[in-house]
């Protein structure tokens, strides 16, 4: 629900263009073994609506594998020309968060530091947040109190660039994608 929300306020900031989660997006529940072939009757039926099905998922930490990946999957159901990205910037390593944490501004980076610092002096038997908790808690640290709703996945406004920065140069990748498949 996040990335399909920053694709939305990415789009709309960067083209000027407006895309609602019904008819622009499926919704995958993220990425999973034989992911292609489960969404396979969804792309054939965007396909023949005339729309033109793009993937767009984390990486999640192997950039090359999850490639690997989606390659064999669209071979194996003869889906080849379908574009895809991985995030964070079809090239690296990373996810999501990995993006997310390239767009925090650098005025509030005392709110990870103090959270790093948070993560690192937990002891070994206790379980570290993952990094979707960081990327809440920076979006909740700075956001006035009586709007931390909009702190949470799929609620965060990625335009409110006292928060956010979207012309972040680790997002050209994404936007240079969207562009071509707008």
């Amino acid at each position: 629900l996040g990335d399909v929300k920053l694709i939305i306020d990415l789009v709309s900031f960067s083209f000027k263009k407006n895309l609602d989660v019904t008819n622009n997006f499926l919704d995958t529940k993220g990425y999973c073994d034989n992911w292609v072939d489960k969404h396979r009757p969804l792309m054939e039926i965007a396909q023949k609506k005339g729309m033109r099905p793009v993937i767009v998922v984390d990486a999640n930490g192997n950039f090359q594998q999850r490639r690997t990946e989606i390659v064999t999957e669209l071979t194996n159901i003869k889906m080849t020309g379908i574009p895809f990205f991985l995030l964070p910037n079809n090239g690296d390593n990373g996810n999501l968060e990995s993006l997310l944490f390239s767009m925090m501004l650098q005025k509030h980076m005392a709110v990870n530091t103090c959270y790093d610092q948070y993560r690192n002096c937990l002891p070994q038997n206790y379980t570290k947040p993952p990094e979707k908790d960081k990327v809440y808690s920076y979006a909740a640290a700075v956001l006035p109190a009586n709007k931390i709703k909009l702190a949470q996945d799929g609620k965060r406004d990625y335009t409110d660039n006292s928060i956010w920065n979207l012309n972040s140069d680790y997002l050209l990748n994404l936007k240079n994608f969207l562009q071509q498949h707008l």
